[in-house]
Protein backbone atom coordinates (compact mmCIF):
# COMPACT_ATOMS: atom_id res chain seq x y z
CA UNK A 1 0.00 0.00 0.00
CA UNK A 2 1.35 3.47 -1.06
CA UNK A 3 2.35 5.87 2.15
CA UNK A 4 0.11 8.13 0.66
CA UNK A 5 -2.66 5.85 0.76
CA UNK A 6 -5.19 5.01 3.35
CA UNK A 7 -8.36 2.83 3.40
CA UNK A 8 -11.09 1.05 5.74
CA UNK A 9 -14.44 -0.32 5.88
CA UNK A 10 -16.04 -3.40 6.01
CA UNK A 11 -14.68 -4.78 2.89
CA UNK A 12 -11.14 -4.88 4.62
CA UNK A 13 -12.55 -6.91 7.36
CA UNK A 14 -13.62 -9.73 4.50
CA UNK A 15 -17.47 -8.90 5.08
CA UNK A 16 -18.75 -8.48 1.37
CA UNK A 17 -22.36 -8.21 0.44
CA UNK A 18 -24.31 -10.23 -2.56
CA UNK A 19 -26.80 -9.75 -4.94
CA UNK A 20 -30.27 -11.77 -4.29
CA UNK A 21 -32.61 -13.04 -6.63
CA UNK A 22 -34.90 -10.67 -4.57
CA UNK A 23 -32.76 -7.65 -3.70
CA UNK A 24 -30.17 -6.87 -6.42
CA UNK A 25 -27.11 -5.49 -4.77
CA UNK A 26 -26.86 -1.67 -5.56
CA UNK A 27 -23.08 -0.03 -5.31
CA UNK A 28 -23.07 3.95 -4.47
CA UNK A 29 -20.00 5.76 -4.59
CA UNK A 30 -19.45 9.15 -3.24
CA UNK A 31 -16.58 11.02 -4.16
CA UNK A 32 -14.93 13.97 -2.21
CA UNK A 33 -12.04 15.66 -1.25
CA UNK A 34 -12.24 18.51 1.45
CA UNK A 35 -15.68 17.90 1.98
CA UNK A 36 -16.22 18.35 5.49
CA UNK A 37 -19.15 20.58 5.38
CA UNK A 38 -21.47 18.45 3.60
CA UNK A 39 -20.16 15.06 3.61
CA UNK A 40 -21.92 13.47 6.75
CA UNK A 41 -25.50 14.43 5.42
CA UNK A 42 -24.54 12.59 2.07
CA UNK A 43 -23.14 9.55 4.26
CA UNK A 44 -26.27 9.26 5.82
CA UNK A 45 -28.44 10.02 3.25
CA UNK A 46 -27.05 6.20 2.04
CA UNK A 47 -26.97 4.31 5.39
CA UNK A 48 -30.37 5.42 6.21
CA UNK A 49 -31.84 4.28 2.82
CA UNK A 50 -34.65 2.59 3.00
CA UNK A 51 -33.34 -0.31 0.72
CA UNK A 52 -31.20 -2.83 2.43
CA UNK A 53 -28.83 -4.37 0.01
CA UNK A 54 -26.45 -1.63 -0.20
CA UNK A 55 -22.54 -1.79 -1.36
CA UNK A 56 -21.22 1.95 0.05
CA UNK A 57 -18.08 2.99 -1.44
CA UNK A 58 -16.54 6.60 -0.32
CA UNK A 59 -13.16 7.45 -2.68
CA UNK A 60 -11.29 10.21 -0.84
CA UNK A 61 -8.88 12.34 -3.08
CA UNK A 62 -6.48 12.74 0.31
CA UNK A 63 -8.16 15.67 2.00
CA UNK A 64 -6.88 17.59 4.67
CA UNK A 65 -9.59 19.08 6.67
CA UNK A 66 -11.69 16.50 8.59
CA UNK A 67 -12.91 14.66 5.78
CA UNK A 68 -10.96 11.48 6.96
CA UNK A 69 -12.62 11.83 10.87
CA UNK A 70 -16.38 11.95 9.12
CA UNK A 71 -15.84 8.93 7.20
CA UNK A 72 -13.74 7.19 10.32
CA UNK A 73 -16.68 7.66 12.34
CA UNK A 74 -19.23 5.26 9.91
CA UNK A 75 -15.96 3.17 8.44
CA UNK A 76 -18.02 0.08 10.52
CA UNK A 77 -21.27 1.39 8.07
CA UNK A 78 -19.46 1.51 4.95
CA UNK A 79 -18.03 -1.23 2.61
CA UNK A 80 -14.78 0.20 1.45
CA UNK A 81 -13.27 3.75 1.40
CA UNK A 82 -9.87 4.94 0.36
CA UNK A 83 -7.86 7.90 0.59
CA UNK A 84 -5.20 9.01 -1.91
CA UNK A 85 -3.98 11.94 -4.39
CA UNK A 86 -6.51 10.98 -7.40
CA UNK A 87 -6.30 13.35 -10.94
CA UNK A 88 -9.71 14.88 -10.08
CA UNK A 89 -13.11 14.03 -9.74
CA UNK A 90 -13.83 11.96 -12.98
CA UNK A 91 -10.86 10.03 -11.86
CA UNK A 92 -12.22 9.27 -8.44
CA UNK A 93 -15.51 8.38 -10.05
CA UNK A 94 -13.77 5.80 -12.39
CA UNK A 95 -11.82 4.23 -9.17
CA UNK A 96 -14.57 4.12 -7.64
CA UNK A 97 -16.69 2.56 -10.97
CA UNK A 98 -13.99 -0.21 -10.95
CA UNK A 99 -14.07 -1.03 -7.05
CA UNK A 100 -18.17 -1.52 -7.19
CA UNK A 101 -19.24 -4.86 -7.41
CA UNK A 102 -23.64 -4.35 -7.41
CA UNK A 103 -25.62 -4.93 -10.46
CA UNK A 104 -26.28 -1.37 -10.17
CA UNK A 105 -24.17 1.44 -9.65
CA UNK A 106 -25.23 5.15 -8.44
CA UNK A 107 -22.75 8.26 -8.03
CA UNK A 108 -23.90 10.51 -5.43
CA UNK A 109 -21.31 13.91 -4.97
CA UNK A 110 -19.99 15.00 -0.93
CA UNK A 111 -22.50 18.24 -1.42
CA UNK A 112 -25.82 16.41 -2.41
CA UNK A 113 -27.75 13.78 -0.71
CA UNK A 114 -30.67 11.22 -1.73
CA UNK A 115 -34.21 11.40 -0.82
CA UNK A 116 -34.35 7.93 1.64
CA UNK A 117 -36.96 5.71 -0.58
CA UNK A 118 -34.65 6.76 -3.79
CA UNK A 119 -32.71 3.30 -4.05
CA UNK A 120 -36.11 1.39 -3.24
CA UNK A 121 -37.24 3.23 -5.73
CA UNK A 122 -35.03 2.73 -8.58
CA UNK A 123 -34.42 -1.24 -7.67
CA UNK A 124 -38.20 -1.47 -8.65
CA UNK A 125 -38.37 0.34 -11.41
CA UNK A 126 -35.03 -1.63 -12.39
CA UNK A 127 -36.84 -4.78 -11.70
CA UNK A 128 -39.07 -4.08 -14.27
CA UNK A 129 -37.29 -3.74 -16.84
CA UNK A 130 -35.43 -0.43 -17.12
CA UNK A 131 -31.74 0.03 -18.46
CA UNK A 132 -30.63 3.23 -17.40
CA UNK A 133 -32.76 4.63 -14.43
CA UNK A 134 -33.02 7.67 -13.47
CA UNK A 135 -35.21 10.48 -11.59
CA UNK A 136 -36.11 14.41 -10.95
CA UNK A 137 -33.50 16.20 -8.79
CA UNK A 138 -34.07 19.24 -6.29
CA UNK A 139 -31.70 22.00 -6.78
CA UNK A 140 -30.54 24.02 -3.95
CA UNK A 141 -28.80 27.47 -3.53
CA UNK A 142 -27.70 28.72 -0.50
CA UNK A 143 -29.93 25.85 1.61
CA UNK A 144 -33.06 26.82 0.03
CA UNK A 145 -34.89 24.58 -2.95
CA UNK A 146 -35.09 26.50 -6.01
CA UNK A 147 -36.80 24.36 -8.29
CA UNK A 148 -37.05 20.44 -9.81
CA UNK A 149 -35.15 19.63 -12.29
CA UNK A 150 -36.03 16.76 -15.01
CA UNK A 151 -34.76 15.62 -18.39
CA UNK A 152 -36.95 13.21 -20.17
CA UNK A 153 -34.51 10.99 -22.65
CA UNK A 154 -35.47 12.30 -25.29
CA UNK A 155 -34.03 15.85 -24.31
CA UNK A 156 -31.01 14.26 -23.78
CA UNK A 157 -29.13 15.29 -26.74
CA UNK A 158 -29.64 18.53 -25.79
CA UNK A 159 -30.06 18.76 -21.75
CA UNK A 160 -27.97 16.56 -18.77
CA UNK A 161 -30.02 13.75 -16.97
CA UNK A 162 -29.76 14.98 -13.04
CA UNK A 163 -26.62 12.55 -13.10
CA UNK A 164 -26.93 12.24 -8.84
CA UNK A 165 -30.50 10.42 -9.63
CA UNK A 166 -28.67 7.96 -12.44
CA UNK A 167 -28.05 4.27 -11.66
CA UNK A 168 -26.33 2.68 -14.20
CA UNK A 169 -26.27 -1.74 -14.43
CA UNK A 170 -22.52 -2.60 -13.83
CA UNK A 171 -22.34 -4.33 -17.44
CA UNK A 172 -23.21 -0.90 -19.00
CA UNK A 173 -19.54 0.26 -17.48
CA UNK A 174 -18.31 -3.14 -18.54
CA UNK A 175 -19.20 -3.26 -22.47
CA UNK A 176 -19.02 0.95 -23.08
CA UNK A 177 -16.14 2.23 -20.58
CA UNK A 178 -16.41 5.10 -17.89
CA UNK A 179 -15.47 8.43 -17.82
CA UNK A 180 -13.66 10.50 -19.92
CA UNK A 181 -10.84 11.84 -18.36
CA UNK A 182 -10.22 14.45 -20.65
CA UNK A 183 -13.23 16.11 -19.86
CA UNK A 184 -12.36 18.51 -16.80
CA UNK A 185 -16.17 18.99 -15.81
CA UNK A 186 -18.98 17.35 -18.04
CA UNK A 187 -17.38 13.89 -18.58
CA UNK A 188 -20.66 12.50 -16.87
CA UNK A 189 -22.66 14.36 -19.90
CA UNK A 190 -20.03 12.73 -22.39
CA UNK A 191 -20.95 9.41 -21.45
CA UNK A 192 -24.73 9.67 -21.44
CA UNK A 193 -24.36 11.08 -24.50
CA UNK A 194 -22.35 8.13 -25.46
CA UNK A 195 -24.88 5.66 -24.40
CA UNK A 196 -27.89 7.45 -25.98
CA UNK A 197 -26.06 7.13 -29.40
CA UNK A 198 -25.55 3.43 -28.50
CA UNK A 199 -29.06 3.45 -28.87
CA UNK A 200 -29.29 2.29 -24.37
CA UNK A 201 -32.70 2.59 -22.66
CA UNK A 202 -33.13 5.49 -20.47
CA UNK A 203 -35.87 5.32 -17.82
CA UNK A 204 -37.10 8.28 -16.11
CA UNK A 205 -38.80 8.26 -12.33
CA UNK A 206 -41.49 10.69 -12.27
CA UNK A 207 -40.30 11.08 -8.50
CA UNK A 208 -37.66 13.41 -6.59
CA UNK A 209 -34.99 11.29 -5.54
CA UNK A 210 -31.66 13.12 -4.74
CA UNK A 211 -30.50 16.99 -3.79
CA UNK A 212 -28.04 18.86 -5.58
CA UNK A 213 -26.24 22.12 -4.27
CA UNK A 214 -25.35 24.22 -6.36
CA UNK A 215 -21.72 25.75 -7.35
CA UNK A 216 -20.98 28.85 -8.69
CA UNK A 217 -21.80 31.15 -11.87
CA UNK A 218 -17.99 30.70 -12.80
CA UNK A 219 -18.24 26.66 -12.54
CA UNK A 220 -21.14 26.75 -14.23
CA UNK A 221 -19.89 28.77 -17.18
CA UNK A 222 -16.98 26.66 -17.54
CA UNK A 223 -18.99 23.19 -17.57
CA UNK A 224 -21.16 24.76 -19.62
CA UNK A 225 -18.64 25.62 -22.71
CA UNK A 226 -16.70 22.68 -22.37
CA UNK A 227 -20.39 21.09 -22.70
CA UNK A 228 -21.24 23.38 -26.02
CA UNK A 229 -17.47 22.15 -27.78
CA UNK A 230 -18.09 18.36 -26.68
CA UNK A 231 -21.88 18.32 -28.09
CA UNK A 232 -20.51 19.88 -31.65
CA UNK A 233 -17.43 17.39 -31.23
CA UNK A 234 -20.17 14.44 -31.09
CA UNK A 235 -22.46 15.94 -33.89
CA UNK A 236 -25.65 17.15 -31.61
CA UNK A 237 -25.54 20.39 -31.89
CA UNK A 238 -23.74 22.71 -35.18
CA UNK A 239 -20.54 25.10 -34.93
CA UNK A 240 -22.99 28.43 -35.42
CA UNK A 241 -25.18 26.86 -32.71
CA UNK A 242 -21.73 26.50 -30.22
CA UNK A 243 -20.72 29.30 -31.22
CA UNK A 244 -23.94 31.28 -30.15
CA UNK A 245 -24.15 29.56 -26.91
CA UNK A 246 -20.41 30.48 -25.91
CA UNK A 247 -20.98 34.25 -27.16
CA UNK A 248 -24.32 33.75 -24.56
CA UNK A 249 -22.12 32.83 -21.88
CA UNK A 250 -19.66 35.34 -22.27
CA UNK A 251 -22.21 38.14 -22.39
CA UNK A 252 -23.93 37.26 -19.33
CA UNK A 253 -20.83 36.56 -17.50
CA UNK A 254 -20.41 40.06 -17.91
CA UNK A 255 -23.37 41.30 -17.12
CA UNK A 256 -22.96 38.65 -13.60
CA UNK A 257 -19.61 40.56 -13.42
CA UNK A 258 -20.73 44.21 -13.21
Amino acid sequence: MSANKLQGGRRIRNIEKVSRSSEPLVSIITVVFNGEKYLEQTILSVLNQTYSNIEYIIIDGGSSDATLDIINKYTDKIDYWVSEPDSGIYDAMNKGISLATGQLIGIINSDDWYELDAVEEIVRAYKDGSTIIYGFMRHIVEEKPIEVYAAYPVSIPCKMIPHSTCFVPKFIYDQYGTFDLSYRSCADYHFILRLYKEGISFSILEKILANFRFGGFSFKSRSLIESFNMRYKMGYISNYQRIIKIIGIYVLSAFKIR
